[in-house]
């Protein structure tokens, strides 16, 4: 391994602004993917139409 006896100078103005930039990009598209995902889960359901069930007419037991 080769020792770097450089020293990393300090950012510019620039580059400072720049990485704040992505850095917001990348939260912003972080939440849009995440909230178009939960929102493209929600899906309504179709209610079928409810018929009334024809009611069975009870048989009497008789008693012999």
């Amino acid at each position: 391994m080769i020792a770097s006896n450089r020293r990393r100078e300090r950012p510019g103005e620039e580059e400072i602004r720049m990485k704040k930039l992505m850095t917001i990009m990348l939260g912003l598209s972080l939440a849009i993917g995440c909230v178009s995902v939960s929102f493209a889960q929600d899906t309504t359901k179709k209610e079928k139409s409810k018929k009334p069930k024809k009611e069975k007419k009870k048989k009497e037991a008789t008693k012999k």
